[in-house]
C-alpha cells in the first residue's frame, strides 16, 4: 500500500498534477515568510529541511518544491545569507543535486546547500537528529521548516517529530496521505505503522471509527486522533492547521496537508497561505480549506461561502465583545488562534457589525485611511 521502491517512484515523476503543483506552491509561498518572522529574533542562521525531496522537476518540466524553494531563496539577499538548504531522498537525492547544481549558482548562498541520500526510518542520524533534545540554556542556533512528506504513511512517527517540534521556532509540513492511513486502521497487517503514528490513540481509534457513518467522519477522527498525538507529546502551546486536497477523478478526499507550529505568528500565516489556494469557497466554521483540481479552469464557485463565514465570524464576535471597547489588533490577537479564519475574515466581519450598526468605530491617529476598519491597534471599536 505504500510506495516502497524505486520503480513506483519513478512512476510517481511522470507528470505532476494539479494537486501535487498546489502542494508545492504552499510551501514555497510560506518559507520565506516564515524566515523572514523567525529573523526578527535575530538569527544567524534559518533552515529548510526536506527529508524526500524527490527530483525536484517532473519528467513533464514542472518544477516541484525543492527547485521552487531554492529560487524563491537565491531570489532574495536576506534569505540567501541566512538560509541553510537540506535536500534528502533515499532514491532522487543525487537527481535532485544535479538538477539544482545547474539551474542556479548554489554558491550564491551563505550556507553550503547540502544533499542526502539517506533512508528516512531506518538511517541513525536522522532519527538522532529529530530526537535531539533541547537545550534549555541555548536558544534553538538553526530554527528549521520541515518538510515530511513520504510516499503514504511509512516512517511518520508521531513521537519523533513531537521531540523536533519541542525546539524553539522548528516546524512541519506534514503531508498526509489519509486515504491509504484510513484503509490501513482497518488492516491488521499495518498495526506496527499506524502505531507508530498514533501510539496513544490506535486502539480508541479503531474503535471509534466503527461509529462513524460516513467516510468523510472517519477521515476526520484521523485527523483529530493525530492532532491529539501531537497535542500529547508536545510541551506548550501547539497549532495544527489542515489543508484538504480532493480527489481528482472523484468527490473523496485524497490528502492532507498538516501544518505545525507552536507560535501564533505562523498559525496566522498559514492561514493566509492556505486561504489563496483554497479554490472552493470553504465553510470555515464546519470545514477546512480545500483545494479541488476538478474546479480548475472554472469561474463558478460551487461552495461560496464567503458571506456565510463573515456573518458566522460577525455573529460570535458580537456575542463574544457586546458592550466593549478594544483596538481591532487586541480582538484579532484574542480569537485568531482558536478559528480557521483569516485577517481579512476578521475585517470582513468588523465591516459587517459597523454597517449593521452594531458597534462604531474610531481611528486614534491623524492618517487618511481608505477604510476606517481594519486589523490594527490604532483602529478603536466600540461594541453596543
Amino acid at each position: 500500500m505504500a510506495m516502497t521502491n524505486r520503480e513506483d517512484s519513478e512512476a510517481f515523476y511522470n507528470n505532476q498534477t494539479e494537486n501535487s503543483r498546489v502542494k508545492a506552491n504552499i510551501v514555497a509561498k510560506y518559507f520565506p515568510q516564515y524566515a523572514k518572522i523567525i529573523d526578527r529574533a535575530n538569527q544567524k542562521s534559518i533552515w529548510y529541511l526536506d527529508l524526500f525531496c524527490g527530483k525536484g522537476q517532473y519528467d513533464d518540466g514542472n518544477f516541484s518544491t525543492p527547485y521552487l524553494i531554492t529560487q524563491c531563496c537565491i531570489d532574495d539577499p536576506l534569505l540567501k545569507s541566512k538560509v541553510k538548504l537540506i535536500f534528502n531522498d533515499m532514491y532522487f537525492g543525487e537527481d535532485c543535486k544535479r538538477l539544482l547544481q545547474k539551474s542556479f549558482n548554489l554558491n550564491e548562498f551563505k550556507r553550503k546547500v547540502a544533499f542526502r541520500s539517506l533512508e528516512v526510518g531506518v538511517d541513525r542520524k536522522i532519527r538522532e537528529y529529530l530526537s535531539s533534545p533541547v537545550n534549555k540554556k541555548v536558544k534553538n542556533p538553526n530554527p528549521t521548516l520541515m518538510f515530511y512528506d513520504p510516499f503514504g504513511y511509512k516512517a511518520i512517527e508521531t513521537t519523533v517529530l513531537s521531540k523536533f517540534m519541542e525546539h524553539w521556532g522548528n516546524e512541519i509540513f506534514l503531508f498526509f496521505n489519509i486515504k491509504r492511513i484510513g484503509a490501513a486502521v482497518k488492516n491488521d497487517k499495518f498495526d506496527k505503522l499506524m502505531r507508530e503514528l498514533f501510539p496513544s490513540n490506535f486502539d480508541r481509534l479503531k474503535s471509534d471509527r466503527k461509529y462513524r457513518s460516513s467516510v468523510q467522519d472517519r477521515l476526520q477522527l484521523i485527523i483529530e486522533n493525530i492532532d491529539d498525538e501531537f497535542r500529547k507529546s508536545i510541551k506548550g502551546s501547539l497549532y495544527m492547521t489542515a489543508f484538504r486536497f480532493m480527489e481528482e477523478d472523484n468527490s473523496a478526499t485524497s490528502h492532507y496537508v498538516l501544518h505545525l507550529t507552536k507560535g501564533i505568528k505562523g498559525r496566522e500565516l498559514i492561514k493566509q497561505v492556505y486561504s489563496e489556494y483554497d479554490n472552493i469557497g470553504a465553510n470555515l466554521e464546519s470545514g477546512t480549506y480545500t483545494f479541488d483540481s476538478k474546479r480548475m479552469g472554472s469561474s463558478e464557485v460551487l461552495l461560496d461561502f464567503g458571506d456565510i463565514n463573515a456573518q458566522t465570524l460577525a455573529n460570535k464576535i458580537f456575542e463574544k465583545y457586546q458592550g466593549q471597547v478594544l483596538t481591532s489588533q487586541e480582538l484579532f490577537n484574542e480569537m485568531q488562534a482558536t478559528t480557521l479564519y483569516t485577517g481579512s475574515h476578521f475585517a470582513a466581519a468588523l465591516r459587517l457589525l459597523y454597517d449593521t450598526n452594531k458597534i462604531t468605530a474610531e481611528r486614534t491617529n491623524t492618517k487618511k485611511w481608505q477604510k476606517l476598519i481594519v486589523i490594527g491597534n490604532d483602529c478603536k471599536l466600540i461594541f453596543k
